[in-house]
């Protein structure tokens, strides 16, 4: 399980577009670097202590039932109240901070690759801005009706979300920045594959019975994909290697 949940979260953090948006944002290529290593570092240590949070509460807590009450009942129950309010606020913070890159980069998604690209091209920059305010509200008002029928339907749905988008981006995007012989159909064949292959783990139930979480062979079968179709296709054009490959540009 603690393996499990180590591979969910990360490969699924290198295919969710909220935590590459903070990736593509930095300054320089060094910059990409350090924040990655720091972060699986932090990631490490957050997780090792959510484990070991998740068993004293099991010692000191028998009685839970639903396991998304632990971190509270935790807090609550052993830490004093201004420390408990303190992380309490702090994990209302996080959650906040990531509904924001959601909302930004789904309206941005949606103006900029649906709107703008397929719906009407000739829009213009104030028509743009529009769009993406009135696709942001929207998905606010979703997902606010969607909590309110049911919380513990999300608890359920995000870290599986997570992992599905995890198999069907990560590999794509790694391959993409790290080998020159991916290419486009490669690309496609690893979303879909590692799409479906995520969601039919999911939907049958199979982590019941294999002890695998969707994650990995999902993540397996976009491996196998991206390899396999890449090699049958034929590779991206020179300048398109040049442009992501090139050496004074990787050392900036």
């Amino acid at each position: 399980m603690i393996i499990n949940w180590y591979i969910i979260w990360g490969i699924g953090n290198l295919g969710t577009p909220q935590f590459m948006s903070r990736f593509f944002a930095c300054k320089n290529v060094n910059t990409v670097r350090l924040s990655q290593g720091l972060t699986a570092v932090v990631f490490a240590v957050f997780y090792f202590l959510i484990g070991m949070m998740g068993g004293l509460a099991k010692i000191y807590f028998p009685g839970i039932e639903d396991a998304n009450m632990v971190g509270p009942t935790f807090v609550t129950g052993m830490l004093p109240p201004i420390v408990g309010a303190i992380i309490m606020s702090a994990l209302l913070a996080a959650a906040m901070s990531t509904a924001s890159s959601v909302l930004l980069v789904g309206a941005t998604s949606f103006t900029r690759d649906i709107y703008q690209k397929v719906l009407e091209k000739d829009v213009d920059d104030d028509g743009l801005v529009k769009i993406s305010r009135i696709v942001t509200i929207v998905i606010s008002l979703g997902a606010l009706i969607f909590a309110l029928m049911e919380i513990s339907t999300i608890f359920w749905l995000q870290p599986n979300m997570v992992a599905t988008m995890g198999a069907a981006l990560a590999t794509s995007l790694i391959a993409g920045f790290a080998w020159k012989g991916a290419t486009k159909e490669g690309a496609y064949t690893s979303i879909i594959s590692g799409t479906l292959v995520s969601m039919i783990w999911f939907v049958f139930k199979l982590q019941a019975t294999t002890g695998l979480h969707p994650v990995i062979p999902g993540t397996l079968s976009a491996i196998i994909g991206m390899i396999l179709v890449s090699k049958l296709t034929e590779n991206p054009p020179q300048e398109v290697i040049d442009e992501f490959f090139n050496k004074e540009r990787s050392a900036a």
